[in-house]
């Protein structure tokens, strides 16, 4: 595989033409993972919202992302900074596990905290309380999780062992992929554990497949802007076995006021996208 990934690399220039795909039919559509969970219409990374997600029928899979409070807890969340999710000012790293649970989960970039349906409050979840929720989906319906590492803008340092160890205490080895923009990050979690599935993130695909090169990671997943629409490109990431997980970077959250596009499953099936991380998981499996 090394040896077709780099001449792909080689070639990336010429294969980068816009040529080919509109004809294409027969390509397999698609598993759908929900991008912090059924993100458009509930909070984001809160286990309300990735209830939900678990609950639409036809879900592979569930993307989130971790970090560490300042006392070392695993939370789920993904800015550094929490002004934009909880009605609070600062960054994650900064506030304990107990200081964190304090604020309460806003809609995306809004001051009011967010009321579910039995009128109470949303809080940032642990990494533990996820696994307690989806654990059974995991071992029922085969579930797959996929974990981002949120470490490119702070390295925290021993985070990567921090979530092996639950996802070992959860017995759910089998149902994890670890992905991460900072791509040295996944050669750490191959160093703690060899048959770990890691995966490279970056808005654009080639870079992906560069860095997935580099650290000797599975798969890639790049954003949807960042996705080549060449057919030759397409067919030699397939011939090199390359799983591709695409997340759709232009999908409003629950909150904002972006309109929602259609969702068009077959574009990014021909785009070579074996998996779409949406924030409408629903409407893509209807």
């Amino acid at each position: 595989m090394a040896y077709q990934i780099e001449t792909f690399l080689a070639n990336k220039k010429e294969l980068l033409r816009v040529t080919g795909y509109e004809e294409r039919s027969d390509i397999k559509k698609p598993e759908v993972y929900a991008h912090r969970g059924s993100s458009y219409e509930y909070p984001e990374n809160t286990l309300l919202s990735f209830e939900k997600a678990a609950k639409v029928k036809g879900i592979a899979g569930i993307e989130f992302d971790v970090q560490l409070t300042k006392d070392g807890e695993i939370v789920v969340i993904h800015d550094e900074s929490i002004d934009r999710t909880l009605d609070g000012k600062g960054y994650v790293r900064d506030y304990t596990l107990e200081e964190l649970k304090k604020f309460n989960v806003t809609p995306s970039g809004r001051d009011e905290p967010f009321v579910d349906e039995n009128g109470e409050h949303l809080h940032v979840p642990t990494l533990r309380e996820l696994f307690d929720l989806l654990q059974p989906y995991c071992k029922n319906n085969g579930l797959i999780l996929n974990i981002e590492l949120k470490n490119s803008v702070y390295p925290y340092e021993g985070m990567e062992q921090k979530v092996i160890d639950l996802v070992v205490e959860y017995k759910l080895q089998e149902n994890i992929i670890y992905s991460s923009f900072n791509h040295d990050s996944l050669a750490v979690v191959k160093d703690i554990n060899p048959a770990a599935i890691t995966a490279t993130l970056d808005a654009d695909m080639l870079k992906c497949i560069e860095g997935m090169l580099r650290v000797n990671a599975d798969g890639v997943h790049p954003g949807s802007a960042g996705m080549t629409v060449n057919m030759d490109t397409v067919e030699r990431v397939k011939e090199a076995g390359i799983p591709v997980r695409m997340w759709n970077s232009v999908e409003p959250l629950f909150g904002q006021p972006r309109r929602l596009k259609d969702c068009d499953l077959d574009k990014y099936a021909v785009f070579g996208a074996d998996v779409i991380m949406t924030n409408v998981p629903d409407r893509y499996l209807q």
